[in-house]
């Protein structure tokens, strides 16, 4: 059985270097994951919140037009890709 092995680099590799690189290794992925998690998280809140707003935005308008106000509005993205809108109503 062998115990130890060395690369022609010289580095010797033992049982406890190997299971020491997979450690490290296990560890990296359950980061990886959790990074990959918690950005399809934060896409679906994203994808939901911007359903939600245009789901707003649809329901309210024919109540926007059928009353006498002044309506402004402005809508835009922000760097990050979100998008929003502000509605301002003045009676």
């Amino acid at each position: 059985m062998i115990h130890s092995l060395t690369t022609t680099s010289g580095i010797e590799w033992t049982a406890r270097n190997v299971t020491t690189m997979r450690h490290s290794l296990s560890s990296f992925c359950h980061s990886f994951k959790l990074v990959l998690m918690l950005s399809l998280i934060e896409a679906r809140f994203r994808l939901s919140m911007m359903s939600t707003m245009s789901n707003m935005t649809e329901a309210s308008e024919s109540e926007w037009f059928s009353q006498p106000q002044r309506r402004n509005s402005w809508s835009g993205t922000t760097p990050d890709g979100v998008k929003g809108i502000l509605d301002i109503v003045v009676n």
